[in-house]
């Protein structure tokens, strides 16, 4: 009916009669775009509608659009990690309550963990900033804990069966007390004298066709 020109209310009763009746024209309460963008609910007679319609406007109160502001959001179980985020400002309380804070997040620097190599060549795990990270990757360090260098020990090893063979070996520190059980013994093997057989005093040796030495009948121990 708006659309053909019909309108609400009565009809104005037609002028020249005898006691002509003013014709209604009732307040109407409109949402009214401004010229800055913004809108503005407004009251207008009835008869200036068309007018506010032409240029887009609507009736009724124009919606409820909540101030938004800025914080820095501490995600919780994450608050190394924060993050600038926009929220209506009717938010803002329960966000202040788990440590939120308004405007800007301030510039984190989060300390790492890493494999340092030191001058000596040994390597130490320590922290550090992650804006220093970039120096000590370019002299070979790793991010991360160092791996563990278990300590090495040198034992004297008693072969199970073959007692006369003592041999020094280097074993971690860890394995020492399974040895420990079957007689070795920490640091080097002591000098220790063994018994060879030597020919017999004024005796011959002669070679074998084949090249092989062939020993005396006699021997005799003797100690070197």
């Amino acid at each position: 009916h708006f659309d053909h020109g019909d309108s609400k209310g009565k009809c104005p009763v037609v002028t020249g009669t005898p006691n002509p009746i003013p014709v209604p024209d009732p307040i109407i309460e409109i949402c009214h775009k401004n010229s800055d963008g913004t809108k503005s609910t407004i009251n207008i007679k009835s008869s200036e509608w068309i007018s506010h319609f032409d240029h887009g406007d609507s009736k009724g109160k124009c919606p409820v659009i909540e101030k938004k502001i800025d914080i820095c959001h501490y995600p919780p179980g994450n608050i190394s990690n924060p993050q600038r985020i926009q929220i209506p400002e009717s938010a803002w309380p329960a966000h202040q309550a788990h440590g939120d804070t308004q405007g800007d997040c301030p510039t984190i620097d989060p300390v790492i963990e890493i494999c340092h190599k030191n001058p000596d060549g040994t390597k130490s795990t320590i922290n550090i900033k992650s804006s220093e990270w970039i120096n000590h990757f370019d002299h070979g360090d790793s991010k991360g804990k160092c791996p563990v260098v278990e300590k090495k020990i040198d034992i004297c090893h008693y072969p199970p069966g073959n007692k006369n063979n003592p041999q020094n070996i280097n074993i971690n520190e860890s394995a020492w007390p399974a040895h420990q059980k079957h007689g070795d013994s920490k640091g080097k093997c002591p000098n220790i004298k063994i018994n060879k057989i030597a020919p017999a005093t004024g005796t011959k040796v002669t070679p074998s066709k084949g090249g092989v030495i062939i020993a005396p009948t006699k021997e005799v121990k003797v100690n070197e």
